[in-house]
């Protein structure tokens, strides 16, 4: 069977990727590598955990070992307005936290929307990203 568009564009966007990050990722990850560390603001559906997601099992594929990615955080808008984007970040991605509001939480802690307790904002990530407003850009 020939690989799908998605197939294809997911693949280009993993060589690339391993273009730029260069021999660590190919050859295999050291310490602290073993164990990568993200988290997102403005998660939305967190496309670029699943594309690191990919990133991580083409090096494990081409033999550069086991690489655990440790999804410590994500946000999204507050109240109503976010809520079924936190639903689907809970139930398919399963953050450490999943902050109800990235300029209320601050940038040592806040309340964690899953549990309604306060928790420390994770430091030493890898790989932060901050995701574009959802809301229609676009003016007459």
């Amino acid at each position: 069977m020939a690989p799908s568009k998605a197939d294809y564009c997911c693949g280009h966007w993993v060589d690339a990727a391993l273009n730029v990050l260069g021999d660590r990722f190919a050859s295999g990850w050291e310490d602290p590598w073993k164990e990568f560390r993200y988290g997102s603001d403005c998660s939305g559906l967190d496309a670029p955990y699943w594309a690191l997601q990919m990133l991580t099992k083409a090096v494990e594929d081409s033999g550069g070992g086991s690489v655990c990615c440790q999804h410590l955080f994500a946000s999204e808008a507050p109240g109503p307005q976010g809520l079924w984007q936190k639903r689907m970040l809970e139930a398919n991605l399963s953050p450490g936290a999943i902050y109800d509001d990235m300029l209320a939480r601050g940038s040592k802690s806040g309340i964690d929307w899953k549990t309604g307790q306060k928790a420390i904002l994770p430091t030493g990530l890898h790989l932060y990203t901050g995701g574009f407003e959802c809301q229609d850009s676009w003016t007459d």
